[in-house]
């Protein structure tokens, strides 16, 4: 496979290599930068509970059923 990408874009299979492992290494650190934001939020307060995540939805299904209804 990095032969045929390094072929195909005309660059050496060791600037393949590189390339490959910097984009790795970027969207790791974008989902543990992502983790970390999670993890302040509940830190701060600011997360909502199952139970209103469970209550909003239910909201919104029977907003909707009811809006269905009227039509």
């Amino acid at each position: 496979m990095v032969n045929r990408l390094a072929e195909n874009s005309e660059r050496s299979r060791a600037w393949i290599v590189a390339k490959l492992i910097e984009g790795a290494a970027r969207k790791e650190i974008e989902f543990l930068d992502f983790i970390q934001a999670g993890s302040d939020s509940i830190e701060r307060g600011e997360y909502y509970t199952q139970a209103e995540v469970e209550a909003w939805f239910e909201a919104r299904v029977a907003n909707r059923t009811a809006r269905v209804a009227a039509e």
